[in-house]
């Protein structure tokens, strides 16, 4: 495919004829000509287009907005292209950006959208890191998962570190709400507030935004998400101790597609496949693996109990409408911290007597376990 070559000047001003209530997004977009470009508030309660322009012969357009009273989130789109950005009534009135080969692109004229741009290059930088060592998995250059895993774990790491100190640095600041909700591929959530080191980031960044823009609905989100999780962590750590005595694995409590919470313990007695993942990422081919497996196997005892971290509920129920295994949503994620989950996908086998025997087995390996 043609590599198109941007080159974007974009200005967020006040209306010198206004009460200084709007603002004005203005650039222009080379090699773009024609397209519709639409300005979009991405909102906790979901994206909203605010204005839209089709850009003329030379890319040129110019976009309005309302300011809002508190910090609040914006991106620009282009076809299949995002340029996210922020705008906060103290902020800088105006700024520029430039896209020279988008992704890549450079901000002018605003310390805070200059380092949304500096999160949003190293997600985009640890994601090609990750795709290359799955590839290099697929290639077989490495003889086990757990290899991968570690790499993989590598980058998550530096990308950790250096996303912690530019939040640290200003709490407050809309950089550090949008660094620490970024997602990168392959299901991985660097910042989880059901991680205890991660919690106290999350933690300080609610802090700071309860102390300058108590109002915000961000605000509340994050405190409700801190709350949420320490009273989850603590059952988690109940339900260990409770279990630790009882049987090798910790039991799971999530819901099915109906509603109707179903514990992994339900299934003790029997082999249990505990698989972690995203069906957002599955191929129609791993879907049909799934169901060979749990055709072929499930006369030897065989269960299934598989927890998705899909965010859109109508898509997963959907997915697993006609799936006769246990499917469970886990959107906040605590499973994955109580069974030390970093990628997708993942999965863990557990015997009769509730022990668990291996780990991130292919599904096409776990009849061959089964004795």
């Amino acid at each position: 495919m043609r590599k198109i070559f941007l080159a974007l000047l974009l200005a967020v001003s006040v209306l010198s004829c206004t009460d200084g209530s709007r603002f004005v997004v203005k650039g222009t977009v080379s090699g773009a000509d024609s397209t519709m470009l639409y300005l979009e508030r991405n909102g906790l309660d979901g994206l909203s287009v605010l204005d839209s322009v089709r850009l003329d012969a030379k890319g040129g357009f110019s976009l309005k907005g309302e300011k809002p009273q508190l910090p609040e989130f914006y991106r620009l789109r282009f076809g299949s292209k995002i340029i996210p950005f922020s705008v906060i009534p103290e902020g800088e009135s105006s700024f520029s950006i430039r896209v020279d080969s988008f992704p890549a692109y450079t901000v002018e004229g605003s310390d805070v959208n200059g380092q949304i741009q500096r999160i949003v290059a190293l997600v985009s930088a640890t994601n090609a890191k990750i795709a290359a060592e799955v590839d290099a998995f697929a290639r077989k250059e490495y003889d086990s998962r757990d290899t991968l895993e570690a790499k993989i774990f590598e980058s998550v790491k530096v990308y950790k570190d250096t996303v912690r100190r530019i939040v640290l640095a200003d709490t407050k600041s809309p950089v550090a709400y949008f660094a620490i909700f970024q997602k990168l591929n392959y299901g991985i959530t660097p910042f989880s507030v059901l991680d205890k080191s991660d919690l106290k980031v999350y933690s300080a960044v609610a802090t700071a935004w309860d102390s300058h823009y108590k109002e915000s609905v961000r605000t509340k989100q994050m405190l409700n998400m801190i709350q949420q999780a320490r009273m989850d962590m603590t059952q988690a750590a109940l339900e260990r101790f409770s279990n630790e005595n009882r049987s090798g694995f910790v039991d799971l409590n999530l819901p099915n597609r109906k509603g109707d919470r179903v514990r992994l313990s339900s299934m003790k007695g029997k082999y249990i496949l505990l698989d972690f993942c995203s069906y957002s990422q599955m191929t129609p081919d791993d879907i049909l693996i799934l169901k060979d497996l749990y055709a072929k196997n499930r006369a030897k005892g065989l269960e299934i109990y598989q927890v998705s971290f899909d965010q859109d509920l109508d898509y997963w129920k959907k997915m697993v409408a006609d799936f006769s295994w246990t499917c469970v949503s886990d959107l906040l994620g605590t499973s994955a911290s109580t069974y030390n989950v970093t990628s997708l996908p993942a999965n863990y086998l557990i015997d009769k007597d509730g022990n668990v025997v291996a780990k991130n087995v292919r599904w096409d390996m776990v009849g061959s376990l089964l004795k």
